[in-house]
């Protein structure tokens, strides 16, 4: 009973958030994600000896954003 009412709750909420009737729950970003890109740019660009795009493009294709 507990699980088919929470379920018919969830859905209830993802129609109205697609009929546009509420907002979307922000999203949930998680410190270790952002700290594990912000040491992957400090090691990228340590690793070039530069701070501009050109060498960090080199360095790290796959992880850029853009």
């Amino acid at each position: 009973m507990r699980k088919q009412r929470r379920q018919a709750e969830l859905q209830d909420k993802r129609d109205r958030i697609r009929m546009g009737l509420i907002p979307p729950d922000p999203p949930k970003g998680l410190f270790v994600h952002f700290l594990s890109v912000v040491l992957s740019l400090t090691s990228c660009r340590s690793a070039t000896g530069q701070s501009d795009e050109g060498p960090y493009l080199r360095c790290c294709p796959r992880s850029y954003p853009g």
